[in-house]
């Protein structure tokens, strides 16, 4: 196993899958591609309003990127702005090479009445750590603070986690009733602002997931991820693409627009 994955036990692994039960045949399976890039609009919404959600989604030298842009409708200035970068690996688990992630950097920006706030992660994986820089507007020092990083294989941002579902390759075992349940950890790119987007949920660079599969519409199959006691539904169709996300607990949701370029 490489360097970048050498503080992860065997112990994470085990937990990090529910128990097996026989495989169901007549289900569909999602057709990913193995190489999934994408450039989609979706119309996001909150509590606050609705905008227009730009998601640019590649991979690059073993890397997976996305650049995303959150603007108001009818405004062409965003008030968001997420970059993140994961590197992608394969790892041998249980006899199978299985899609490994780690989150090495990300950058947000995002304006809260009326004040710009910048933020950036950027893993140190000698002292597995995640550094966390937070720059002060109009003065010259910014704030440093470090994380421990939790010892799991299975690590993905926030705005990366339809991207890291597909490279897992977890859906189609969840689908099928291969596994009844999958958990990772989420590592959030917008703290320490979190409490400034969402409600009741705890203001920390990691959260543990639980991804478990909900059922299926005409081409259109739900995932449902709880985390910090709150639900998040994941729509996919039969390629894989993410056709829309749900977070009742904060009035928001973020629909494809159908357009935009994936393959």
């Amino acid at each position: 196993m490489s360097t970048l994955f050498k503080f992860c036990y065997i112990s994470i692994l085990i937990t990090s899958c529910s128990h097996t039960i026989p495989e169901k045949k007549d289900k569909e399976k999602l057709s990913i591609p193995s190489i999934f890039n994408s450039r989609v609009n979706y119309k996001y919404t909150d509590l606050s309003g609705s905008f227009q959600l730009d998601r640019l989604s590649y991979r690059n030298q073993g890397k997976l990127l996305l650049q995303s842009q959150m603007i108001l409708a009818g405004e062409s200035r965003a008030i968001e702005e997420r970059r993140v970068v994961s590197k992608m690996g394969y790892a041998n688990i249980a006899g199978v090479n299985a899609g490994v992630i780690r989150p090495m950097i990300s950058h947000f920006k995002a304006v809260f009445e009326g004040e710009e706030k910048f933020t950036q992660l950027k893993l140190d994986l000698e002292r597995q750590k995640m550094i966390v820089r937070l720059e002060k507007p109009f003065q010259n020092f910014e704030i440093v603070s470090d994380y421990e990083i939790p010892s799991s294989l299975y690590l993905c941002f926030f705005s990366q986690i339809p991207d890291c579902l597909k490279h897992y390759n977890i859906l189609n075992p969840l689908l099928n009733e291969e596994i009844s349940s999958f958990q990772f950890w989420i590592v959030w790119e917008s703290f320490p602002y979190n409490e400034f987007l969402y409600s009741e949920v705890s203001n920390e660079v990691f959260s543990l997931a639980d991804l478990k599969y909900d059922g299926s519409a005409t081409n259109e199959h739900r995932f449902t991820l709880e985390v910090q006691g709150q639900v998040i539904s994941y729509h996919f169709d039969s390629n894989g693409k993410l056709l829309k996300m749900n977070w009742v607990a904060q009035g928001m949701s973020m629909v494809h627009q159908g357009r935009g370029e994936h393959e």
